[in-house]
């Protein structure tokens, strides 16, 4: 297996993953008990637009792990001219903060599977769509945003927590705790976004009452 497909198969499981979870909690909001298969059916009912969105979404996210990477090299360009050393502490806050101002511009795309998935939105349509809902909830994003990156790493890192505890009775292969902890983030990640999920369904629904309330107004 390739590092390509070893890396496209978690991203495709999580898409797939996120998405029957966008159905669920559509139908919850809507009085309906789901069913697994019914939100997995869902989903596959629109496989087309759903993998061009996905593989969109990621293709942003290189970017925007890219656009991090200038950010980062860029600041330390800066304090390498002004003869500035910064400490390894200082390194990594900075690498963090660059990442993380990245990924939060990235989120305004957060909604867009919601929207394909419970609106039936082509991928150009949801994700102007999500970008339109997310529009001045920065904190509302940055909350979401913070939760899916603290349980992701909880999830990555735990299998090498579980390592070191046990170290001195049982020694696991690198290899085989890398591949738990890329398979306990495909788990779990998808359920922190539900919170992205709830917000498209919140927002699309004050969007359609405020868009109804000047219609009335002119009958």
């Amino acid at each position: 297996m390739t590092g390509v497909q070893t890396c496209a198969l978690p991203i495709l499981a999580f898409s797939f993953s996120f998405g029957a979870i966008c159905s669920a909690v559509g139908q919850i909001s809507a009085g309906v008990v789901p069913s697994a298969s019914d939100c997995f059916a869902e989903v596959r009912e629109r496989i087309g637009p759903f993998l061009r969105l996905s593989v969109l979404l990621f293709f942003l996210a290189l970017v925007a792990v890219a656009a991090a990477g200038v950010l980062g090299v860029a600041f330390f360009w800066i304090l390498h001219q002004r003869h500035m050393h910064p400490s390894i502490f200082i390194i990594r806050v900075v690498s963090f903060l660059c990442v993380g101002l990245t990924l939060l511009v990235l989120s305004r795309f957060g909604l867009a599977l919601p929207a394909l998935i419970l609106d039936n939105c082509r991928v150009g349509q949801a994700v102007f769509r999500s970008d339109e809902l997310t529009e001045g909830k920065w904190l509302t994003l940055v909350i979401l945003l913070a939760k899916s990156l603290i349980g992701g790493y909880i999830a990555g890192m735990f299998p090498f927590w579980l390592a070191g505890w046990i170290w001195a009775y049982i020694r696991l292969p690198r290899q085989f705790l890398a591949v738990v902890s890329i398979a306990g983030v495909t788990v779990v990640e998808p359920f922190m976004f539900i919170g992205f999920a709830l917000l498209y369904v919140r927002m699309a629904a004050l969007s359609s009452a405020s868009s109804k309330a000047p219609a009335s107004q002119l009958l």
